[in-house]
């Protein structure tokens, strides 16, 4: 089995780093010999202090700015420390730091440290246990891709991994490509690599980044759009594409995900690109002129056009020099004789006894964590296991106590190092009436600390909805100036906005209640992960900043089920104890007994809103939904009693759906449920209540005034037709009548439009400041 951890070549920051420092006064500790080992992209330094320290290196610039920081939690007097993502043959200046156990941070003088000379692009096998730091740079603008060395059976390589929440696109907007780079001279060029089965979703791209500057480069890449694979390259001069060639490739390459080769040859400023299958038999794609002075290049992936997927790429190698047959697999690999490098580490409070820690290593490890009260004395906590993502928690430590952790960060065959410091600091034990994060579904198995399932409802949008509140807050005018914020899988942390007062602030809309939160997780992030017993792994964390400054911290441990598509027909009813796989997008819905019918899935009648929804289907994928129809039960118990101007309630049944849209408004989240297929609506206002369907836009296309009626408490049953027509425009039609009367047989409102662009998608319920109880559900295809 493959052995997959997650890798970030990040760099660690202490808490000086980023920073304009003033010259540091007389220092707290002695500083000692001082030695460097330089590498091309790195240099070994050591150097001696007078007393223990957990030492550290900065490197500075000429106003005194602190470039980079990396630091060590080993105490000791005798030190070395690799820095690493150095450019080649450059002078650097770089001073040694200590961190004293009274916790005081000394630093001593500066030093020059120069990396050696770039030389010819050697290329690399990647058949070693390690990425070489000596050699390679990673170049990671976001600083949330992960490059590591993979073994699978006898063989090894590199896989190059970008998220699905930024954007690692590289084009006028600049290379923000995720690249393992080598410094080199400028000379002419005979490259090739192999890529392995890595023919990824629309709008990515692997291959060959070769660059001068940070405005001039060339990449070469196999792309993916239009559901198949291509050839491409693409020459930027100051920023502006000035060369671009595209060949589509046989369609079995992406259906059947081959392997793929690519040889890119320069002479002087003339630039050919091949392709092969086989790696032995190439075809031309392109041959072209462009004047550049080489600087770096190496393997490189990217989302092509800002679109962020997830995606995955693995390179067998990269050669230089002569062709030769390829002679994987790596039958030889060489012995690991290297320590694991810790490119990131975090530590973070979760409650008042627990504590999450994580290290990205590019190696697979077991942890021996240690914890101490100050840095004198640490009491060992025993060898832990991290989980898929590099996750481990703590727990029955010391409630409102600043916390100091670190840990030997042990590989297969032994090889141990030391991770960075790490800080948390415990809350007070949390009383039943204290401020906290809560959710709407899940289990919370300690305070703070929740497990909530995903996936099982297929995917009817593109976002899965994190649904929860901030309890026991005060006021609702407390809420003003709340500030929350939410990250997946120690990723990007993103803005959620946070309800407040519906009568004093109507937005955001979907939040209805004050507290409220909604934060979308793309299904496509979720499923990308290390499938472990039919489930993918992740880790949400939530914080939360009331206006007063207090601090609320959530951990939600979130098991996803991938690849759930739902099939039709489907009937779902709500009699059992638990909740059916339906998507509950917005609002709190309750399942129990209902005084009209046996089981019903309801809307709670203390927290009416803006759209309470809830999905069915496919909304996206080549099992999308397209044409169905959907018979239900239901029940309006009543209109909301308190109404903002803006607010009329409505019941809206609607086909063809696959998520909300921001329209003139970027609050979070998103309020505008089109575009959608089509949504029949029926809103009480006026005298008369009165039904209408939108279609494509956010206006009706057409209204009735005489559509059947929905008493109130009455159950009532309800059929919704969509249906594509030979011209490609679609009928929509629905009938409502009572569950104790016949069924009419005619639809009671039907209506075609011309379709543009929505052919498929899910059904959705919307409960708009109503009180709504659904009973049974069934759909059928047409």
């Amino acid at each position: 089995m493959m052995s997959r951890q997650p890798i970030l070549f990040a760099l660690l920051f202490c808490s000086a780093c980023g920073k304009s420092a003033a010259p540091p006064a007389a220092p707290t500790v002695h500083f000692g010999d001082f030695s460097v080992q330089p590498y091309l992209a790195a240099a070994e330094v050591s150097f001696t202090t007078q007393e223990q320290v957990q030492p550290g290196l900065e490197v500075v610039n000429p106003a005194g700015k602190v470039l980079q920081c990396v630091e060590s939690s080993v105490l000791g007097t005798q030190h070395s420390l690799l820095l690493p993502g150095l450019a080649t043959g450059e002078l650097y200046s770089v001073r040694p730091i200590g961190t004293r156990l009274n916790g005081v941070l000394a630093r001593g003088a500066l030093h020059e440290v120069q990396t050696l000379p770039p030389t010819s692009g050697q290329g690399d096998e990647f058949a070693a246990a390690n990425i070489d730091l000596h050699r390679w740079q990673l170049q990671d603008v976001h600083g949330f891709g992960q490059a590591q060395h993979v073994t699978a059976g006898d063989e090894r390589f590199l896989e190059l991994r970008v998220p699905g929440s930024l954007p690692y696109q590289n084009w006028t907007t600049g290379d923000q490509s995720l690249a393992l780079l080598e410094n080199v001279i400028d000379e002419d060029l005979d490259l090739e690599f192999r890529s392995l089965a890595s023919n990824g979703p629309d709008f990515t791209g692997h291959g060959l980044l070769i660059e001068e500057s940070a405005g001039t480069w060339l990449r070469f890449e196999f792309i993916s759009t239009g559901g198949r694979s291509h050839i491409f390259v693409s020459g930027f001069r100051d920023g502006q594409s000035v060369v671009q060639e595209v060949q589509a490739l046989p369609i079995e390459v992406h259906d059947d995900n081959l392997d793929l080769w690519m040889r890119v040859t320069r002479v002087q400023d003339s630039w050919s690109q091949e392709w092969s299958l086989d790696g032995i038999t190439f075809e031309s794609a392109t041959e072209f002129e462009f004047p550049l002075m080489v600087r770096r290049m190496g393997p490189a992936i990217s989302h092509s056009g800002g679109h962020a997927s997830p995606f995955t790429a693995s390179f067998d190698w990269v050669r230089t020099g002569p062709h030769q047959f390829d002679t994987d697999p790596d039958l030889s690999a060489p012995e690991d004789i290297l320590a694991p490098w810790c490119q990131r580490a975090e530590a973070w409070a979760v409650s008042s006894d627990s504590v999450a820690l994580r290290f990205e290593t590019d190696e697979e490890v077991v942890a021996l964590v240690e914890v101490g009260s100050d840095l004198s004395s640490f009491q060992s906590l025993g060898v832990r296991a991290l989980d898929e993502n590099g996750f481990l928690f703590l727990s029955d430590l010391q409630a409102a106590s600043t916390l100091h952790f670190r840990a030997q960060l042990v590989d297969s065959v032994g090889h141990a190092t030391w991770s960075p410091p790490l800080t948390a600091t415990t809350p007070q034990s949390r009383a039943p009436s204290a401020p906290h994060i809560s959710l709407w579904e899940g289990q919370e198995d300690a305070p703070g600390i929740w497990t909530v399932a995903s996936g099982a409802q297929g995917s009817p949008q593109s976002t899965w909805n994190l649904r929860g509140s901030l309890e026991n807050v005060g006021t609702p005018q407390a809420f003003f100036g709340a500030e929350m914020v939410a990250r997946l899988d120690g990723g990007p942390w993103i803005t959620l906005g946070v309800g407040e007062h519906p009568l004093d602030n109507y937005l955001p809309k979907r939040l209805a209640s004050p507290g409220d939160f909604n934060g979308p997780l793309a299904v496509n992030a979720l499923e990308d992960g290390v499938l472990l017993e039919g489930q993918i792994g992740h880790l949400v964390d939530l914080q939360a900043t009331l206006a007063s400054g207090e601090l609320l911290r959530a951990m939600v441990r979130l098991e996803h089920t991938p690849g759930v598509t739902w099939q039709l027909p489907v009937s779902l009813d709500f009699t059992g104890t638990q909740v059916p796989k339906i998507g509950l997008v917005d609002g709190r819905w309750k399942q129990g007994p209902h005084e009209a019918l046996v089981g019903a899935l309801s809307t709670d009648p203390t927290a009416l809103g803006y759209q309470r929804m809830i999905t069915l289907g496919e909304g996206h994928g080549p099992d999308a939904w397209e044409d169905y129809l959907v018979e239900l039960t239901l029940v309006v118990d009543g209109l909301d009693e308190i109404l903002t101007p803006e607010a009329v309630p409505f019941l809206g049944l609607g086909a063809r759906w696959r998520g909300h849209s921001h329209v003139g408004s970027l609050e979070q989240p998103a309020e505008n449920p089109h575009p959608m297929g089509g949504l029949f609506a029926l809103h009480w206002v006026g005298e008369v209540p009165h039904w209408d369907l939108t279609t494509e836009e956010t206006q009706p296309v057409v209204e009735w005034s005489n559509g059947p009626a929905m008493p109130m408490g009455v159950p009532m049953k309800v059929k919704l037709q969509c249906q594509s027509q030979p011209d490609n425009s679609c009928v929509y039609s629905l009938k409502v009548w009572a569950q104790d009367a016949g069924e009419p047989e005619e639809w009671d409102l039907v209506h075609g439009t011309t379709d543009k662009g929505q052919r498929s998608g899910a059904f959705v319920l919307i409960a708009n400041h109503i009180s709504l109880a659904l009973g049974e559900i069934t759909v059928n295809a047409l």
